[in-house]
């Protein structure tokens, strides 16, 4: 028997004003186990939060749009820990919009909205362009999907958040394809979408625009394995593609991106093991990327190893990244600290086109990012397209990098400046392209591997290379 439930049909509205929470939650629990589908016509309905179970599907049409709530009292808190002493006090309550919790063979599609109502849960920036401040108490993860299998979201908007968009937590077999995440790049922590100790996840021809990470793969609650992102055009003013974060404690790894346009980016690709994660196979292939964005200190690609606050030590090694093109004013940065060593990272036929050149130098030592190779302040301020210390088989092929020849482009003067994780605010001088000398590649600690191209330093007769205790072979 095909059950489908109209919302309007048990009372829903949809008039920008009525309460619907009720009529939608009881269209849902009648179909819930059943195969059955929830069918939202267009309008606006406003919701406290909204559980969706298993052989469900939940269909939004397009005009429709589920808008999440205004006060903290109409979201139905979400404990995960039930009971398990080792989940941190961050993972418990959490109060989402939409939650797809203990579930299998879940589909949400269509082509509506889901909507947060993020700028009620902030208070503006000093100036317009600064970033929001988040209220104490907010709200959490818009749509939450929580220990969950076999999971389709397809072909829906999230938008205006009051924190994450879209978190996959501690679930299997997951599918997000043809969605478009679209958010004011002010509103704080705004997340594309989290891995939150997932496997198995797809993600595809998807557009995500945001001003806090694009895709985030971390390790919450467990490991994270086998996960492909591919097609995507990903805007963000943190980092679009994200594997780990500084508070990873589970290992990551095979994970694949490919295909993707990563723009307006302070870092594009970027891994990070902090608090004794490992991270390992992780390829990246066919990437344009631009770092244009309103922050100083741009990484096209950023790896970082180090140490945890209690002295834990991770690993990262065998990740590469093939055919990348990237207009950037930054460096590639990769750094392990004092008694780490990543391992085995080959970058193959990548590009850089410099529109000009931030110097790093002058301001990058008091940056206070938690993101920033913190423990390497050498490498955080050495002026290099490729930066490394502490890396064993370094393989670099076929990098190519293309200095600014003239004035700096209208689109690249941006006139003021944030740092990400700091308060400064940087007002550039653009009216020299090349404020300094970059070689091609800087190394300290570099530990076999190779260097081959035809990247030569920014000035002519300037050496390419600058190497200290290193046995990379220069080719």
């Amino acid at each position: 028997m095909n059950n489908r439930q109209d919302v309007h049909e048990l009372g829903a509205k949809g008039d920008d004003r009525a309460d619907d929470n009720d009529a939608i939650q009881t269209a849902l629990d009648r179909v819930a186990g059943t195969g059955g589908t929830v069918f939202v016509p267009p309008g606006r309905y406003h919701v406290g939060t909204l559980l969706v179970r298993s052989r469900t599907t939940l269909e939004l049409a397009a005009g429709a749009t589920i808008v999440g709530p205004g006060k903290l009292d109409r979201f139905i808190p979400q404990d995960y820990a039930k009971g398990d002493t080792t989940v941190s006090w961050d993972e418990i309550p959490k109060r989402h919009t939409l939650v797809v919790r203990d579930a299998e063979h879940v589909t949400i599609r269509g082509q509506g909205t889901i909507e947060g109502q993020g700028k009620r849960w902030c208070t503006p920036g000093a100036t317009p362009a600064s970033w929001w401040r988040a209220v104490d108490p907010r709200p959490d993860v818009m749509v939450a999907v929580a220990n969950s299998r076999d999971v389709v979201i397809e072909g829906i908007t999230l938008t205006d958040p009051p924190n994450w968009n879209l978190d996959l937590y501690n679930s299997e077999r997951i599918q997000v394809r043809g969605v478009t995440i679209a958010s004011d790049p002010r509103l704080p922590n705004n997340d594309g979408i989290d891995i939150s100790g997932s496997q198995d996840v797809i993600i595809s021809d998807s557009r995500i625009e945001v001003g806090d990470d694009g895709i985030v793969i971390n390790g919450r609650r467990r490991a994270v394995r086998r996960v492909v992102v591919t097609n995507c055009l990903i805007s963000s003013e943190c980092a679009a593609l994200k594997v780990g974060w500084e508070y990873t404690r589970n290992d990551i790894s095979q994970i694949a991106f490919s295909n993707c346009v990563l723009s307006g980016c302070n870092r594009g690709l970027a891994a990070y093991s902090c608090a004794g994660a490992t991270i390992e196979d992780v390829v990246a292939s066919n990437l344009v990327v631009d770092t244009n964005a309103p922050l100083a200190f741009c990484r096209p690609i950023h790896l970082d190893l180090r140490r945890g606050k209690d002295g834990e030590r991770g690993a990262m090694r065998r990740i590469q990244v093939s055919n990348m093109v990237a207009r950037t004013q930054g460096r590639i940065l990769i750094t392990g600290d004092a008694g780490s060593m990543v391992e085995d990272v080959v970058l193959r036929d990548v590009t850089l086109s410099y529109p000009y050149i931030e110097d790093p130098d002058p301001d990058a030592e008091g940056n206070t990012s938690s993101q920033f190779s913190n423990n390497n302040r050498a490498a955080r301020r050495a002026r290099a397209a490729v930066v490394a210390e502490n890396v064993k088989g370094l393989g670099i092929d076929g990098l190519r990098v293309r200095w600014p020849e003239c004035e700096v482009p209208d689109e690249w003067r941006i006139a003021a400046k944030r740092e990400n994780g700091g308060t400064r605010i940087f007002h550039p001088d653009y009216s020299n392209p090349r404020p300094c000398e970059f070689g091609a590649l800087w190394g300290r600690n570099l530990q076999g591997g190779w260097f081959r191209g035809d990247a030569e330093a920014s000035e002519p007769g300037a050496p390419r290379t600058d190497l200290e205790d290193s046995t990379i072979r220069v080719e």
